[in-house]
């Protein structure tokens, strides 16, 4: 697990940048560790969208020291699809190490408590009442759960 976002995670990730030195285009290679702290100071929260971020791109061109011609573009473009593409659900993904961002972490607990309580609730009844239509339409009106039913404590008597 690392402390932070998506985004913080996969630009301070060593194995990250371990991965782009030996697997970008030639010309991004040797600039790897310049990118990620470009990505980390101008990039989105979203790594989807970094490929089509023009000034981004335009801001690692002038970091690599590369032109703006169309090649150099493509190529930028191509190298931020790359590094985008190691983010999978949420988590950081390079060969066979996975890096888990806290917030992905905070995210999938918060729907883990959402989910539960929501189970909970639904096992003081036979069955959840919906789908939720108007209750004189309902074809199962005679048999509606819809008020919560609390289940009796066991006694030892």
């Amino acid at each position: 697990m690392a402390e932070g976002t998506v985004k913080q995670t996969l630009v301070e990730s060593e194995d990250v940048l371990d991965y782009l030195s030996n697997n970008m285009s030639a010309k991004l290679r040797p600039h790897a560790r310049e990118i990620l702290q470009t990505i980390s100071e101008m990039g989105s929260e979203d790594p989807a969208e970094w490929d089509g971020d023009e000034f981004l791109i335009n801001r690692i061109l002038d970091v690599c020291g590369m032109s703006q011609a169309k090649s150099n573009r493509d190529t930028v473009a191509a190298g931020l699809r790359k590094i985008s593409k190691l983010v999978k659900g949420g988590l950081i993904v390079v060969g066979d190490k996975v890096e888990v961002p806290s917030d992905t972490l905070d995210s999938i607990m918060e729907t883990i408590d959402r989910m539960h309580a929501e189970m909970v609730e639904q096992s003081r009844t036979g069955f959840p009442a919906a789908p939720r239509t108007d209750c004189e339409d309902c074809q199962y009106f005679s048999v509606c759960t819809k008020d919560i039913i609390v289940p009796e404590a066991d006694s030892d008597e």
